[in-house]
């Protein structure tokens, strides 16, 4: 058998092929009980339990329940939407949504609580967003009211697979109206040919000469209903596609929350726009451009010179898993011209739009657009670069200096004059006092309190509160009045807070894992915030996490073209700016220091001298394991989650090509032209003297030096 197979049953897991870097190895264990558990829940199990999901409908306790768990993407991380729609028949009632794993031995998800208080005769809508944080893929939904279980109401979940053992590939959304049929085979075919023939430096995809296999999840159909109304439930998402009129239809909750995250770098498809989508007033009003910075105004058409780039460079593959040649067969359905689609830049994101429905079109159409929209782009793990259910080999790069390590001069020392006393001092002295009888005493008393001394100097070193390093990058347009955040959070706790952690409910938070950590047990309560109540944070364990978050933010730094040159700005941000370099209409470059909250200053031109602080600013905070700490964090043994890892696997996984660290290179070569790494026109970058408002998870750290970068749109 060739390609990628999976047969999971209970927690018996046998897995055939793999990807090029990864030796899988077999790991089967199998009991009679949950043979005769894996018995009973087929006969009981209702029909939504399939790997893509399903929508079910229950009636129970004067309640009518519709659960929808079809939803696409997820392998690499996000949160995964079950949505609900709840109409009270009964008496006003306050109920408790829970989801958790189902008692199987290796299960592991975290268990997802949100409390609901419903009038009568009332219906609401809502999501139960489970983060993937764990290798598990199945759960239970239960309903309780009073701490007592409506057991009729209560169902099997099947989450999406990690699939650590294949190949990444992005993952598709479409929304689509019944009775309208979308096929995606071609699209699928494409996909198979272009992610398996590329190289990709993300945490899974290295150059790869064969197919990429499809996933349960990674192409998904849902007509447009019981959409999520928050943006962190499409998270799991690579790419979503939705006809014009469709997104006209949805309710405006669910459209700013698509619009949302897209501007996290999400990758929106419209469709059926008819008219070229500069004309299009629908398609304007609809991404509401008038009111945005008009860096993300301006629609570029397709380029059909990368449509044969993209054939030949797939068609120059020896062979597909399968060791057939592959070929993007059919003729092309879409028109080989630049009206063929048209790309928009929206923060971090971007929103392509088709004259037409590109369904099902031929299999190099689809390559076409997959080069044009960006393979890196597309991948999750290399948007993100790092997969919340999978150990993240780097870790160590990315630790709070100082703590949580072994003081090695303090020790050596205190070892050294524990050596002299408990040795010769402590032998002479009972001998000068002819008491050698007492060294059965001493000898244990000295030991006992130097080990008292090792202790207290440790844990007083690295303190009894939560200790943060932050490297952060802030998106701000000044003309929506909205930031979008990239951020990586470090933190050390010498004593957990006893609320845990807690987030916005507009902030993604994704664990990062070292390979001799994952994830445990853990609880995530959303009933007023994203409360992570307790297994996230440990004492004195090192922790990390990614974040991504939306907010509304009005402060502006003013910049107005100076007499006599230069350019006069106003820092009206809450914050501190250390540096400032202003990119102009025209190109020209300005640099400016030191400017306090509610201050001002005169930028001047900026020198290579000047932009050479803005590189060193980065350089600080660089990415590197401390003295003592192993670059490249993994077990001694080779393995992690019961795989092989070779070397050029380890050296290859890393942040480097993430959104975060992508717009923190801008600090090394601004003056180029944005195609290459460079600012764009009437863009500034900012690097600050403290956190611009960053939810770490705790309300008070102790924070080492990071680095706090906001690039703005005026």
């Amino acid at each position: 058998m060739k390609g990628n197979c999976k047969l999971t049953i209970a927690n018996c897991k046998l897995q055939i092929g793999g990807p090029r870097r990864q030796k899988p190895i077999c790991n089967f264990q199998f009991t009679i009980f949950n043979l005769q558990f894996l018995a009973l829940i087929t006969l009981f199990l209702p029909t939504a339990v399939v790997a893509a999901g399903n929508e079910s409908s229950r009636r129970a306790h004067d309640l009518q329940m519709t659960v929808d768990t079809r939803w696409a993407g997820g392998a690499s991380g996000g949160y995964y939407p079950i949505r609900i729609r709840l109409a009270n028949l009964g008496r006003p009632r306050a109920l408790e949504f829970v989801f958790s794993d189902a008692g199987l031995a290796g299960s592991r998800t975290p268990t997802v609580s949100r409390e609901i208080r419903i009038d009568q005769n009332a219906t609401v809508q809502f999501s139960l967003s489970i983060p993937l944080v764990s290798a598990s893929s199945y759960g239970v939904l239960r309903v309780f009211e009073n701490g007592r279980e409506l057991e009729q109401l209560g169902q099997h979940v099947n989450l999406p697979d990690d699939d650590q053992n294949s190949i990444d590939r992005p993952s598709l959304l479409v929304i689509s109206p019944p009775p309208a049929t979308i096929d995606c085979g071609r699209f699928e075919a494409a996909v198979q040919a272009v992610f398996g023939s590329v190289q990709v430096a993300s945490s899974r995809m290295a150059f790869y000469s064969g197919g990429s296999m499809a996933r349960a999840n990674d192409c998904q159909v849902i007509s447009p209903t019981l959409l999520p109304e928050s943006w962190i439930d499409y998270t799991a998402l690579d790419i979503l596609a939705i006809p014009l009129a469709t997104l006209e239809k949805i309710s405006a909750e669910a459209r700013s929350a698509v619009l949302k995250w897209t501007q996290t770098g999400g990758t929106l498809v419209v469709y059926d726009v008819g008219a070229g989508a500069e004309r299009s007033a629908d398609l304007s009003r609809l991404l509401d451009l008038a009111g945005r910075a008009g860096q993300f105004r301006t629609w570029q058409a397709a380029d059909p010179a990368i449509r044969q780039r993209a054939t030949t460079s797939v068609e120059a593959t020896p062979a597909d898993a399968d060791g057939n040649p592959i070929r993007l067969a059919g003729a092309p359905v879409w028109p080989e011209t630049p009206e063929a689609f048209a790309r928009l830049d929206l923060a971090a994101g971007q929103v392509y739009a088709f004259p037409e429905n590109p369904f099902p079109g031929s299999a190099g159409d689809w390559a076409w657009w997959l080069r044009s929209a960006g393979v890196k782009r597309l991948d999750w793990t290399a948007r993100h670069g790092m997969s919340s259910r999978e150990a993240y080999w780097h870790f160590n790069e990315f630790l709070i200096p100082g703590v949580g390590t072994v003081p090695m001069l303090a020790f050596i020392i205190l070892i050294s004059i524990f050596a002299v006393l408990i040795g010769p001092v402590n032998y002479f002295i009972a001998w000068r006092r002819k008491q050698l009888y007492l060294l059965v005493v001493t000898i244990p008393a000295i030991a006992f309190v130097t080990s008292a001394a090792l202790f207290g100097y440790a844990a007083i070193a690295d303190g009894f509160g939560v200790q943060s390093r932050l490297r952060s990058v802030t998106l701000l347009d000044q003309v929506s009045k909205t930031a979008v955040s990239f951020n990586r959070i470090s933190l050390y706790a010498g004593i957990v807070p006893s609320d845990g952690l807690r987030f916005s409910p507009e902030t993604a938070v994704y664990p990062v894992w070292s390979s001799s950590a994952g994830f445990e047990s853990g609880s995530v309560d959303w009933t007023d915030a994203q409360h992570l109540a307790r297994g996230w944070l440990r004492s004195r364990t090192r922790t990390q996490f990614e974040t991504v978050s939306m907010r509304a933010e009005r402060g502006r730094l003013d910049l107005r073209p100076a007499d006599g040159g230069g350019i006069d700005a106003s820092n009206g941000l809450a914050w501190t700016i250390d540096l400032v370099l202003v990119k102009d209409d025209d190109g020209r470059l300005y640099l400016g220091r030191g400017i306090p909250a509610g201050g001002s200053t005169r930028l001047a031109a900026a020198t290579t001298e000047s932009l050479r602080e803005l590189s060193e600013a980065l350089s600080d905070d660089s990415l590197k394991a401390p003295p003592g700490a192993d670059a490249i964090n993994v077990r001694r043994s080779g393995r992690a989650y019961g795989y092989m890892v070779d070397d050029d696997a380890r050296n290859s996984l890393g942040f480097s090509g993430s959104l975060l660290e992508t717009y923190l290179g801008l600090m090394q070569k601004p003056a180029q032209e944005p195609a290459a790494g460079g600012l764009a026109p009437r863009t500034f970058l900012a690097t600050l003297a403290e956190n611009p408002g960053i939810e770490l998870g705790v309300s008070r750290t102790r924070p080492s030096r990071g680095l706090y970068v906001v690039v703005g749109y005026y």
